[in-house]
This record gives structure tokens, sequence and C-alpha cells, in this order.
């Protein structure tokens, strides 16, 4: 895990801009969230350096903070992709590409970096997506962290579980949840920065998140905890059985009924409903891992519709024939999410 960077406590703000690869880069300094539009008003946040990722030659421009510190998760890696003509700006201005936040950041822009050498080509989805590069979403990618599937845990979930099952998922993990900390990082640090210093908008119908897996899950949980900052969320193969031991899997032993009654609470209790104008995609494949979650998504979207929402009220629940578990197969189903959050 990468440490934070000292000098981020001890500079003094800074205003200036550098030049630097034909990008203006902003200096580190202290940004009021409240000049964000952002939750946690009135508390100033360090801003670190977006610096050029070496190597890149894709379209666009690849940045990153190497560790994004925070005061509720522990530091990480942020990447930002920046579409071909956009670049960094003062926080005076107002931006007009929508942002999307994304999970399991070292998977989306590099095969270099990403799990099995398989990207997800982000930016080229976003380039299609958009139909020009003026229209198209900066892309910031949050990289995961050894303590990934006690992040991207909801706690709203996994509290609504019998303790035993509690219990399990804990051993598993390492731990107990830490998606409440890791979410408040996202709402009151992230997107505060992103806003300030990303040539994004400040709507909420232009504030995104997206994930897969375990990150699908976390999307919807940043989705239902901040409806007022994020306008829609892409879920693709959600791991809606919550366990992750291996037993879960080898033995078939998923607690289905359980972990579905848990699931329900969660959707009764904390599920956003429609009529904000929020947007949500959901989707599954029908191979590997993807095989264990049609009782699953059968029963969310029976509850989804309960709660009013369809596609006219702004959610889309897809199945792609053998698509699977992997980053292969989210490449090819990224485009008709991205559609659904950006295009309607």
């Amino acid at each position: 895990m990468d440490n934070p960077d000292p000098a981020l406590s001890r500079r003094k703000p800074d205003r200036r801009y550098v030049a630097v690869g034909g990008l203006a880069l902003a200096g580190l300094g202290l940004v009021p969230p409240a000049a964000a539009g952002g939750p946690g008003a009135g508390r100033a946040v360090a801003r670190p350096v977006a610096l050029p990722v070496a190597g890149w030659n894709g379209p666009g421009s690849l940045l990153s903070v190497r560790a994004f510190p925070s005061r509720h998760a522990a530091p990480r890696r942020v990447d930002i992709w920046l579409p071909p003509g956009a670049g960094l700006r003062s926080e005076a201005a107002q931006g007009s590409h929508s942002l999307l936040v994304m999970q399991d950041g070292q998977n989306l822009l590099e095969a270099r970096t990403a799990f099995g050498g398989q990207a997800w080509d982000m930016h080229a989805a976003a380039l299609r997506a958009a139909g020009s590069p003026d229209q198209a979403p900066v892309i910031v990618g949050v990289w995961n962290t050894p303590a990934r599937r006690r992040e991207y845990l909801p706690t709203d979930m996994e509290r609504a579980l019998p303790q035993d099952l509690r219990d399990r998922i804990a051993a598993a993990n390492g731990g107990p949840p830490l998606s409440d900390g890791y979410l408040a990082f996202l709402a009151d640090e992230l997107v505060p920065w992103a806003r300030a210093s990303l040539p994004v908008s400040r709507q909420r119908a232009d504030t995104l998140v997206m994930g897969s897996s375990m990150g699908g899950l976390i999307s919807l949980a940043a989705l239902c905890r901040y409806p007022q900052l994020f306008g829609g969320a892409g879920c693709l193969s959600i791991h809606w059985p919550l366990l992750t031991d291996a037993a879960a899997y080898e033995r078939g032993d998923l607690q289905t009924g359980r972990v579905l009654a848990a699931l329900d609470r969660f959707m009764a209790d904390t599920m956003l409903r429609p009529g904000g104008g929020h947007r949500l995609f959901l989707d599954r494949g029908t191979e590997g891992r993807d095989t264990l979650y049609p009782p699953y998504q059968a029963a969310m979207d029976r509850r989804l519709a309960a709660l009013g929402w369809t596609e006219q009220t702004g959610l889309r629940s897809l199945v792609i024939e053998g698509s699977g578990h992997n980053e292969a197969s989210w490449r090819t189903r990224v485009d008709a999410a991205l559609a659904w959050l950006l295009l309607g």
C-alpha cells in the first residue's frame, strides 16, 4: 500500500499552475469542499497534485495521484483520464464534462496494471459513448487496496445479515466492513477535489459512479448513501451473494435464502426510490461466477419494481448471454452502461 506524501501536511496553500506535458497542473493547496459543492462543506481538505503517467500512448491524457490522502480511508492511487483537448483547471471555472468515478481503477485504462493484463479500455468506451471528445466523461479510477473486500462490502447490507454470516464474512475478509469510511472518502474528499481540479460539471446528474462485482455493490451503496451527490450508478455483475469465503463457491454454501432476506431488508430500508432523476444500470452475464447470480438479480429486479423502478423511471437491468465475470467481459458490456448513464 502506498504511504501518504508527508509534504501534503506541510506545504502552504499554492495557487500556481505549472505547465507539464501541455497540461496545467495545479499546485498543492487547501480547497474548502463548499467551493466544490460536495458534502462536508466548511472543512478544508488537502489537494494533491495529479501528474502525467509515463508511457501513456492512448487518446487524451492519463494522470495519477500516487497516494491520495484521506481522513476516512487508507491512501491509494487514483488515476484520471481526461478526454482529448481537456486539461486541469482553476476551481473558479465551471467544467462541462461528466465525472465518472470508478472502482478498481487499476483495471480500467492500462493492460500493464490490469488484473490478468486485461483492461476495460475505458477511454475508448467513453469516446464511443459520447460521440465526441467534448461530450466524453472524465474518468477517475480509484485503485483498490488489500482491504478491497472490506471496503467494498456495504455496511447497510452486512448489518442486515444474521450474526453467524456476519462472523463468517469477517473471518474471510480479515475484519468487519470498512465501507462507511470508503464511501465518505469518495463523497467528502475525492468528488470535491475532482470538481475543484478537473474540467467536470458540478451538477448531480453529471456525477456518476460505476464498478463491477463487489465494486458494483459499493457503487450501488454510494448512490443510495449520497443521492444528493451522485446522479447515477453503473453496477456490472454485482456480487449479490455477499459471501467471499472459498466454501461459498467450492461447496455451493451460499446461504441464498438468508442473504436474499438481508438484501430485501436493505432494499426496503435503504434503497433509493425513483422520481429524483437518478439512473441505475445493472447487468450480469451467464458464464463463470455470474452463473451464481440469477436468483439474486431476479429477486432484486422484483424488489426494485415494487419500489417503482422501471426503465421509464431510470432503471435498466440486463442479462448478457455468453458473458462472464472478468475484465474482458466487462470491457464488452460497459458501452451499454455508459449509454444508459450518459445519454439516457
